[in-house]
């Protein structure tokens, strides 16, 4: 028995459900509600009140003689499967003003729905409407936090939709990305390694007609295209850092330095810069 699917109904109102088989009380309880235009429902038995709130339930009314240990039981199990928003109004109709307070105590006793009021005999159609006026509207209270309970997990479950959908789109972006650097890659290594190779060419073949001069610039063709080449790779290697750890190592500054240097050499050539 599950009180839950409750949760998700669009209907505004629930029934009153009636269980007084003895005496008038369920015939009289009935006919003041219905006036009123009240949705009443009189159930013959615990087991048919029971089932009766599974659909929704918006109070229940009972004479005290109806709880005995076994329709107790059968009460407290069906309350204790609601969900936890719920806590369905209850009023026990008494006799003297004053019901059995060892029903009470079990019926409320256990987590179950402590949420009782007491209607005593005989009582008037004024006093049992403002007890039901009171207990709809502690009802209807709770009936506004499922739905802000529902909310919440629909925005959840739409936000966690999104987030789904996100990450597949840039995990597919990022697959996209590295096809293409490296099929950009694979296209600037070749010419640079036909850089390297007729550099190497001119300086075993024509090395002395170039000449100190072109001999230096035929290996700065050479070293720029061994660098471009190396560049590459690392373009290649920063890639993979999404999908792998990175491993950190010591360095050295002076190397380090000494390649920026050489990299703008002709600038600072051009520029008469002194760099310190």
């Amino acid at each position: 028995m599950d009180l839950s699917s409750s949760a998700s109904s669009s209907v505004d109102s629930g029934a009153i459900l009636i269980f007084a088989p003895t005496g008038n009380d369920g015939a009289l309880t009935e006919s003041f509600l219905s006036g009123e235009g009240k949705s009443v429902r009189v159930c013959k038995t615990m087991e048919e009140l029971c089932r009766a709130a599974q659909d929704r339930c918006d109070m229940i009314l009972l004479a005290e003689e109806t709880l005995n240990s076994s329709s107790i039981q059968t009460l407290r199990e069906m309350l204790s499967h609601q969900s936890p928003w719920s806590d369905i109004p209850m009023a026990v109709i008494t006799s003297g003003g004053e019901a059995s307070p060892e029903r009470l105590r079990i019926l409320a006793s256990g987590g179950t729905s402590a949420n009782i009021g007491l209607l005593e005999r005989p009582f008037r159609r004024g006093t049992l409407l403002t007890m039901v006026a009171v207990a709809l509207r502690a009802r209807s209270r709770q009936y506004q936090v499922r739905d802000l309970l529902a909310e919440r997990e629909e925005a959840r479950a739409t936000l966690e939709g999104i987030v789904q959908s996100r990450t597949a789109e840039l995990r597919e972006t990022n697959s996209q990305l590295e096809t293409l650097v490296y099929s950009i890659a694979h296209d600037l290594r070749a010419p640079l390694r036909s850089m390297q190779a007729f550099a190497r060419i001119l300086m075993d073949d024509y090395g002395p007609a170039l000449g100190e001069e072109g001999g230096h610039y035929c290996q700065r063709i050479a070293k720029s295209a061994e660098t471009m080449d190396y560049l590459v790779l690392d373009l290649l290697a920063y890639g993979k850092t999404a999908r792998s750890e990175m491993e950190l190592d010591s360095v050295s500054l002076k190397d380090a330095w000494q390649v920026a240097l050489d990299q703008f050499e002709r600038d600072m050539h051009e520029l008469h810069a002194v760099v310190t």
